[in-house]
């Protein structure tokens, strides 16, 4: 089974969960994959660390939050995942999943 996460982050998040949250899935996913929303350099690069499968969309979030989503969708369907994990960044899993 093929298992992929989708999360989409805005800018500042590098200084925030990010890094905790995308540490998460690493021994549960397959794949981290990523859509960068307007992002600065900093999330910008700790995305690049953890995942080859980042994209980046800069279209106003408010505006185009659902057609966002569904083109980070279609990017990740590439890969082919069983299942697709969707989480925001400031959610994590309880420990006990692990």
């Amino acid at each position: 089974m093929r298992i992929v996460s989708f999360t989409v982050v805005g800018p500042g998040e590098a200084d925030r969960w990010l890094r905790p949250f995308l540490e998460q899935f690493v021994p549960l996913v397959d794949e981290i994959t990523i859509c960068l929303n307007n992002a600065d350099e900093k999330t910008r690069k700790l995305a690049h660390e953890f995942s080859e499968s980042v994209l980046e969309d800069d279209r106003e979030w408010g505006k185009f939050q659902n057609v966002i989503k569904r083109d980070y969708l279609e990017f990740v369907s590439h890969l082919r995942p069983d299942w697709i994990l969707t989480m925001d960044c400031d959610e994590f899993l309880d420990k006990r999943i692990n």
